[in-house]
């Protein structure tokens, strides 16, 4: 990235709520930070029939399951996007035994850095005092992934009339922000970017399977349609390098 110096660069995804020949772009953010996490919460065994002799750790995991949400739905700004969700979850052995530890995983989805960083912090401060209520105990990893994915606004200012003459008049269209996530973000933190979503629903189709779905089938006729937007994008850029960089003054648009 530095040898030689990259001034932009340009990815495309595919999109299979936007139909085949058309494309999807928002200027600023595009797709969400993506952060996941394990936290199990201890209890104490005991027999199903005799509930007072043990700490009862599913109880407890509904409780701060739904506790949790309060974070996104209370807490937090309501005009600050943020998903916090658990979608594997794990405990218990026998039907007339009280289980003893639960184990959950989930994902943390923002488009602020400064709610990302609260975010786990209030997490932690939930648990902590349920599980102290139950006389329990926890264990909470939470691991950072991928950042933002913010399109450069200069850049997609420079390069949408690209992306238009390429696909034609009113086929190219804005978008809302995903909260979807895409690790193009970590080389759009060092490099202007601009990542536009491709259409590949087939014209008339009323509803399609959405990506990482077993049943995906986008439209293949949607291939070439992407490779000619891409070299239309890439072939003006480096005719434009000189614009490019007097948009802001900067090599990097920065």
């Amino acid at each position: 990235m530095e040898n030689p110096p990259v001034r932009a660069i340009f990815a495309l995804h595919v999109w299979p709520e936007l139909e085949t020949g058309t494309a999807g772009y928002a200027s600023g953010y595009l797709m969400a930070s993506s952060d996941n996490f394990i936290l199990t919460v201890e209890g104490k065994g005991a027999h199903a029939a005799r509930p007072q002799e043990g700490i009862d750790a599913i109880v407890l995991a509904a409780e701060v399951i739904n506790s949790l949400q309060t974070i996104i739905s209370r807490v937090l700004d309501p005009v600050e996007p943020a998903v916090l969700t658990i979608g594997k979850i794990q405990g218990g052995t026998k039907a007339n035994i009280i289980a003893e530890k639960v184990e959950m995983e989930g994902t943390v989805r923002t488009l602020n850095e400064t709610v990302r960083e609260k975010i786990p912090v209030l997490m932690e401060n939930l648990i902590r005092g349920i599980t102290k209520s139950y006389g329990a105990s926890y264990s909470f990893r939470y691991e950072k992934g991928t950042p933002p994915l913010y399109n450069h606004p200069d850049l997609v200012q420079a390069m949408l009339p690209v992306l238009e003459g390429a696909l034609g008049p009113g086929r190219v269209v804005a978008v809302k922000p995903q909260m979807v996530a895409e690790d193009f973000a970590l080389l759009a933190e060092k490099v202007p970017a601009f990542m536009y979503l491709l259409g590949v629903k087939s014209p008339g189709q009323t509803s399609v399977a959405p990506l990482h779905s077993p049943y995906f089938n986008p439209d293949e006729r949607a291939i070439p349609v992407g490779i000619k937007a891409m070299c239309h994008l890439v072939l003006s850029a480096l005719e434009q390098q000189a614009a490019l960089k007097s948009t802001t003054g900067s090599d990097r648009l920065r």
